[in-house]
């Protein structure tokens, strides 16, 4: 059986709640407070919500060793085509920023998709979840998820850096006289 205990002004719940623990806990009393109740329920979701930033985060690290790692091979594999370019005539700073374009590109892909199946992720949950109050409307956070998508965006672009900079170094004699 659930009773509530209301306070008189001016009582210190935090000693009502004790004392009623001290009588009643021989015939199973667990007074709590209402305002201890959410701040522990909240204090519980902001750790799942802070769990949840560090999965993305270390999501968009992963994210980062991928596209690096695909950049270098990419490289790797068109060492004879970025030498036949350098042997042409082609200076080093266009073969760079080819790579960086690839690689914003693709983080561009990366942004768009996580951006927008994150929103509709979070707007299914808000607006279809019977688990949710119905009463909370549901709002981009536009400001943070620009910050974020700037974010992603230089983090693609720091990751094509490096190989970037090999395809600019590629020296066109020995690319052409290796082979594939």
């Amino acid at each position: 059986v659930r009773q509530y205990v209301a306070a008189a002004d001016g009582v210190d719940t935090g000693t009502l709640q004790t004392a009623l623990n001290a009588d009643y806990f021989a015939n199973g009393a667990d007074a709590r407070s209402f305002a201890a109740d959410i701040a522990t329920q909240s204090a519980e979701a902001t750790a799942f919500i802070e769990i949840l930033q560090g999965f993305l985060g270390l999501g968009l690290l992963v994210g980062m060793a991928g596209l690096t790692v695909v950049l270098v091979r990419g490289v790797r594999e068109r060492r004879q085509q970025l030498g036949m370019l350098r042997a042409i005539g082609f200076p080093p700073r266009v073969l760079r920023n080819t790579f960086l374009v690839e690689a914003s590109f693709v983080g561009l892909q990366g942004v768009v998709l996580g951006i927008g199946l994150g929103v509709l992720c979070a707007w299914q949950v808000l607006t279809m979840s019977t688990a949710v109050a119905r009463h909370l409307d549901f709002a981009v956070p536009g400001g943070f998820l620009a910050a974020l998508a700037a974010l992603a965006l230089a983090a693609a672009l720091l990751a094509g850096l490096v190989p970037a900079i090999r395809a600019g170094r590629t020296a066109p004699a020995q690319s052409l006289r290796l082979p594939g």
